[in-house]
């Protein structure tokens, strides 16, 4: 056990293998209306190398996108980086998910299933409890 930490810890090959991206605090607000809702989440990346998140999807969307909200208004992403040793941090006032053409409603309480499509990691799927806005 002890030799595999030391491994691990000096990244020598035959290191114990664990997923590099991890994703905390994911959350949705409560649409008003079926047109939008937002989502957040932080993608924390321990690995040695940078990742991109280079997509975003969900059943309950017809479309989903990185949009970042700056004082001239919102911004559509391509992309965004998760740097090495560092994270992504979407959160309301700045970076976070678009989720349009809602096919339905959710309510707090609810889940929302977002699929995360990384350049290196691959897809990941999050569930996102619903919270009331504001909450």
């Amino acid at each position: 056990m002890a030799l595999g930490l030391l491994a691990l810890a000096l990244g020598c090959p035959g290191a114990p293998k664990g997923p590099a991206l991890a994703i905390h605090g994911a959350f949705a607000y409560a649409p008003v209306t079926r047109d939008e809702a937002a989502a957040y989440f932080t993608a924390v990346n321990r690995g040695p190398a940078a990742d991109t998140l280079v997509a975003v999807s969900s059943p309950l969307a017809q479309m989903a996108m990185l949009h970042r909200e700056t004082d001239g208004g919102m911004t559509a992403l391509a992309r965004a980086a998760v740097p090495a040793g560092d994270s992504l941090v979407l959160r309301v006032g700045g970076t976070h998910v678009m989720l349009m053409g809602l096919t339905r409603l959710f309510r707090p309480g609810d889940t929302v299933s977002l699929t995360l499509t990384f350049a290196h990691a691959g897809p990941m799927v999050v569930a996102a409890p619903v919270k009331a806005y504001g909450q």
